[in-house]
């Protein structure tokens, strides 16, 4: 993680070894057909369990969309992406990505993260942050 750059982390209630991190989106107009994040390393064995995006600043214009899903290095984890679409209130949540749990893709202390935006509809205005859910499989990987 490049230190310029603000992540939060909190521990997700329920699942041992599992927590969240933050990535924010300041501007939604931002987000394209490309990655939204690249090279992130955890430094640790991990799984991904899921994807959110939290709208902070409303979205008011129905007809915008994103995908997202995350990679382990060079391999999308295997799962379902659901588009991030239409309007969004201050504080709403979307589900963006759930991986299977039965058939679950590890990476080790040095794999990189890759989250990668798809059948995007520009957005006009709106702003928020991806949670990214990971679980700290420590040697199990």
């Amino acid at each position: 993680m490049s230190p310029s750059t603000p992540y939060a982390v909190a521990v997700v209630p329920g699942l041992i070894n599992a927590y969240e991190m933050t990535i924010p989106v300041f501007a939604a107009s931002a987000i394209a057909n490309a990655d939204e994040v690249t090279d992130l390393v955890v430094g640790h064995n991990f799984e991904i369990l899921g994807i959110d995006f939290v709208c902070v600043t409303a979205i008011s214009t129905a007809a915008k969309t994103v995908t997202i899903k995350p990679y382990i290095d060079t391999v999308v984890v295997p799962g379902t992406a659901t588009a991030v679409a239409g309007t969004k209130a201050k504080g709403e949540v979307s589900i963006a990505y759930r991986s299977d749990p039965t058939n679950r893709l590890y990476g080790g202390a040095t794999s990189k993260i890759k989250l990668t935006a798809s059948s995007v509809t520009a957005f006009s205005e709106g702003a928020g942050y991806w949670v990214l859910y990971l679980r700290n499989v420590g040697n199990n990987a």
